[in-house]
């Protein structure tokens, strides 16, 4: 068996820690939920041919944008379904 240094542990700890602190207060690293429309991803099932099921995710194309609001720009994570409807009212 490979002896793993303690500093090892620790680092894997603190990793772990970091990762469910944010979630633990509804904060997540990467936008999973569009700003302007609240789009999520859901969940179903895969169904092959064989009718067999897996489950799986579909997620929203989410991609970080500036946006203008009230003069003042801001960034802000649009689904790209928003941001086509933005280019549109735009021009």
């Amino acid at each position: 068996m490979r002896k793993i240094p303690a500093y090892a542990n620790i680092v894997w700890i603190c990793s772990i820690i970091a990762e469910t602190s944010s979630s633990i207060k509804g904060e997540t690293s990467l936008a999973t939920r569009c700003d302007l429309c609240g789009r999520h991803p859901v969940s179903g099932n895969s169904v092959s041919h064989s009718e067999r099921k897996t489950k799986r995710r579909w997620r929203p194309n989410i991609q970080k944008s500036r946006v203008f609001v009230d003069g003042a720009s801001r960034v802000a994570f649009l689904c790209t379904r928003c941001m086509r409807t933005l280019a549109k009212s735009e021009a």
